[in-house]
């Protein structure tokens, strides 16, 4: 997905916590053509029950 310089986007994400117990920890990585920042990574921490 092509993101033209200053617009944005709304990004929906599903988790299926199925079989799954416990501190989670996931992480999504975008990637630009930024020179100072080329990727950045976001970290999503879930507790399940």
């Amino acid at each position: 997905m092509d993101i033209p310089s200053g617009e944005k986007v709304d990004l929906v994400f599903t988790f299926d916590p199925k079989g799954r117990r416990g501190i989670d920890h996931k992480t999504i990585t975008f990637f630009s053509n930024d020179p100072l920042t080329p990727t950045k990574t976001v970290v999503i921490k879930s507790r399940i029950n």
